[in-house]
């Protein structure tokens, strides 16, 4: 839990008037304006019992993975859907390693969720990415790697970016949206979601 703000998609951060304004669990950290230096803030690791939480999620759905048939049609149960570190970001500069290093061991444990990765960093993600991604990359097609892209400059700017990162599912999520953004088939070539 905890961020620092990084463009003006974060001027209104739904986390931040959460876990800080609200419950104070972190000083979320501030831009640079002409006013003020930078702070980068406090980050907080969520409890054990929250880690625990994707294993038994992921027993579930591994039960539920056999196709079943409903008269005529056979149907194959939706997988669930993990929307990881909704109160930070996977890539800031300021997680600690040894955060990250849990997290990857979990999501590879956990193969039977899709786990998705949102962030406003994405020229972090290649050198954050387990050493086993590039080697291996069958164990990580459960991962979807997305970016924010608040207007069409944050799209110009970050898609490139993560186009060029291996993923199975490439997405965008166009929050909070503060500016137009128009996505053609030639600007978009690579995104799934």
């Amino acid at each position: 839990i905890g961020c620092m703000k990084v463009s003006e998609g974060c001027r209104n951060c739904y986390a931040e008037t959460l876990m800080d304004k609200r419950y104070h669990r972190v000083d979320w950290g501030q831009m640079k304006t002409d006013e003020t230096a930078p702070s980068v803030g406090t980050r907080v690791l969520t409890s054990k019992a929250n880690r625990r939480k994707p294993y038994a999620w992921n027993r579930k759905a591994m039960e539920a993975q056999e196709d079943f048939e409903v008269g005529m049609l056979t149907l194959r149960p939706h997988r669930p859907r993990v929307f990881c570190s909704s109160l930070s970001d996977v890539f800031d500069n300021q997680v600690p390693e040894e955060w990250r290093i849990g997290l990857w061991e979990t999501i590879r444990a956990t193969s039977g969720l899709d786990w998705l990765l949102l962030t406003k960093r994405p020229e972090n993600i290649e050198r954050m990415l387990p050493c086993s991604w590039g080697d291996d990359f069958d164990l990580w097609q459960h991962v979807w790697l997305g970016i924010t892209c608040e207007d069409q400059a944050a799209f110009d700017k970050r898609w490139p970016i993560l186009r060029e990162v291996p993923a199975k599912v490439r997405f965008i999520s166009y929050e909070p949206a503060i500016g137009a953004l128009r996505l053609t088939a030639r600007n978009t070539a690579g995104l799934k979601w």
